[in-house]
This record gives C-alpha cells, sequence and structure tokens, in this order.
C-alpha cells in the first residue's frame, strides 16, 4: 500500500548506538536559535499538520474526551534519565515533571490496579479476533511481520467503549501522571490513533523492534491474563527491563521514549494501544514533526528538502536524537537509501 502522507504515522526504528559509527560534527548547538529561528514558516506547517491530525482523529470516529472519573488507578512511577524523550531543551516533561534528581524524569506509570474490567477486555478481545477471522484488512501500521495489530476505528464496539468510558479514564490517569504543563487539558486530549495488537508465539508473530511513538502520550492496556504466554510486556530501553502488567491494568509513558513489545516465548498476547495527542500542540513536538516531514520527503526522493527538515529537527532538540543524526549522517554521504533500513512508515487505512 502506498503511503498516504497527511495521514501517516511515523514509527522510527534503529538498531542501537553501535549501528551509527561515527556521529556528524556540522550541527552546532551555538546556531540553534538562529535555526529554529528561521523556520517560522516550517514551524507554521507543523502547527498546520498537528491540527490535521486533530481532525483525523475526529473523522475516524474517536469523540472528545467528555467529563473526567473523580477517580484514577494508583500508579507506580518509573524514572529515566530526562534525555531520554529526546525532545531537547523544549520536552514539556522536562518542564513538568516533579523529580527530586532533576537528572532523572518520571516518565513511565504501571497502574496498581485495573483501568479496564476484565469483562471490558475479553469485549475487546473478542470483537478483534472476529475481525482477524473475518479477514478484514489489517490496520496499515507498522510491525505487521511481526505482530498483528486491528485498528480500533474498524471495531464498533470498542470504539463505543472508549468514546463512552474508556478514552476519559486513560485522560484522567494521564493528566493525574503528567500535569497540565506537560501535556495541557486532559480533557482536551484526543485519540489519535488506538489499535488492538495480538501476539501469537505459534505463527511467529511475538514481538515489535525498538521505537518511538509519533504521539504525546502512549497507553498500553494488558487484554488477557497473564497466564495465557510467557515472556512479552513493554521493553523500556530506559530501565533496562520488560513491564508486564497484569490484565486490564495499563502502562503510560511519554511516547517519545523508546520501547519494544518485548518477545513472547509461549501463548498469546494481546493488548490495546493508545496514541493521544493534545488539541494544542506542545512546543517540543515540533521535533516529532520534523522528523515526520523528513521521512516523507525522504520517500518521495526530495533529499533537499529531506535535509532541511533533518537539519530543523536536530536544531530543535539540540542534536540529542541519534535516529535524526542517522538520517543526516547517511544523506551527508549520499546514502539515500540508508534510512529505509532503520525506519517504517505506518500508513492509516
Amino acid at each position: 500500500m502506498a503511503p498516504h502522507w497527511p495521514t501517516c504515522f511515523l514509527i522510527i526504528v534503529y538498531g542501537g548506538a553501535d549501528a551509527f559509527g561515527p556521529m556528524l560534527t556540522s550541527y552546532e548547538p551555538a546556531s540553534r536559535g538562529a535555526i529554529i529561528g528561521a523556520a517560522w514558516n516550517d514551524l507554521r506547517q507543523n502547527a498546520a499538520a498537528h491540527a490535521l491530525e486533530v481532525a483525523q482523529s475526529e473523522s475516524l470516529g474517536y469523540a472528545s474526551v467528555g467529563e473526567l472519573p473523580l477517580h484514577t488507578p494508583a500508579v507506580e512511577p518509573f524514572d529515566v534519565p530526562k534525555e531520554a524523550t529526546a525532545m531537547g531543551p523544549a520536552c514539556p516533561f522536562a518542564f513538568a515533571a516533579d523529580a527530586e534528581d532533576g537528572s532523572r524524569l518520571p516518565l513511565i506509570f504501571e497502574t496498581t490496579e485495573p483501568l479496564f474490567s476484565a469483562e471490558e477486555c475479553q469485549l475487546v478481545i473478542d470483537e478483534a479476533n472476529a475481525h482477524i477471522a473475518a479477514g478484514t484488512a489489517a490496520s496499515g501500521f507498522t510491525f505487521a511481520d511481526t505482530c498483528r495489530n486491528v485498528d480500533v476505528s474498524g471495531l464498533p464496539g470498542t470504539l463505543a467503549f472508549l468514546n463512552q468510558q474508556g478514552l476519559a479514564r486513560v485522560a484522567a490517569l494521564s493528566g493525574a501522571c503528567f500535569g497540565e504543563t506537560a501535556i495541557g487539558d486532559p480533557q482536551r486530549l484526543r485519540l489519535y490513533r488506538a489499535l488492538v495488537v495480538h501476539y501469537d508465539e505459534a505463527q511467529g508473530l511475538t514481538h515489535q523492534q525498538v521505537h518511538r511513538d509519533h504521539s504525546l502520550v502512549t497507553c498500553v492496556v494488558t487484554l488477557n491474563d497473564r497466564s495465557e504466554y510467557t515472556g512479552g510486556g513493554t521493553w523500556m530501553e530506559d530501565l533496562g527491563q520488560a513491564l508486564a502488567p497484569p490484565r486490564g491494568h495499563a502502562l503510560l509513558q511519554a511516547s517519545a521514549l523508546r520501547h519494544a513489545g518485548h518477545v513472547i516465548e509461549t501463548g498469546q498476547r494481546w493488548v490495546m494501544v493508545l496514541f493521544l495527542i493534545g488539541e494544542e500542540m506542545r512546543y517540543g513536538e515540533h521535533k516529532r514533526h520534523f522528523a515526520a516531514r523528513a521521512q516523507k520527503h525522504m520517500a518521495a526522493g526530495e533529499n533537499a528538502a529531506a535535509l532541511h527538515c533533518i537539519t530543523l529537527a536536530r536544531a530543535m532538540c539540540d542534536d540529542t536524537d541519534k535516529e535524526i543524526q542517522y538520517y543526516a549522517l547517511n544523506y551527508a554521504h549520499g546514502n539515500a537509501d540508508a534510512p529505509a533500513t532503520m525506519s517504517e512508515q505506518a500508513v492509516n487505512p
């Protein structure tokens, strides 16, 4: 399927720090302000792209949050290095996070009680399973060769549950964990996309590669019981471990953290993944939009435009993102095909 870029969901993947070799040295941090200051038209393009994402959320059937529940589940926070988001000086989580040690921030949260009931989880599994059994087209998102994923916009029962109850719970939890300075008013969060992901060891569908999500906050809800599989969980690179909450519990993270679907060893695992953005874009999100635009230009063979967006992404994050450096390194050496080996485009149906 050819990419439809206005609705593209970008996930960036790379094989680790050793994959890069020597880093570029052409970017000078002192020039960061000048680069961004001259890019006002590019910033406007990003704002327009974000507004389109919000509009597309509604067109896919995702409702606004509505009234927030009074109770949110208790959580266990996990601290990671503040540089882990690779969003640079404009990282909204760095401004908001309440951390005793300024070098580490609580950017991952695991609920210690269910967010969704067992009955609600089973409703989602049953509908997604029927969708898969019917041979309905997959979502078009990445990693389809290592797991199954179903777009929730094509699951009427699950969509209704999210619109009526589920999204408000996730939004309230996000607000309680991250605060308005980081993510804005939780009632103004929008469901950018939602997936039901199925791992099946017998079919060789066991994992996802390490990546960053193209959203602000990611919520993963475990749908089936841990007795039905071994291994699995969400691998958080900066923790060096996989987190596998019980059924109905949620794992909440800043989307820009590098993570993966950890390999299941036996059985089947079902999760729901919710990608959240705010109605108003946070300034630090310009970096993800520059990265998405760079990838679009790469796919079209528009090298000069790709390098322009790469430069802006590097300036926005103060050159803290090794994936962006990898893009720049390959383009600087005329290897325009190389970025395809460390990134995948995911296309909405």
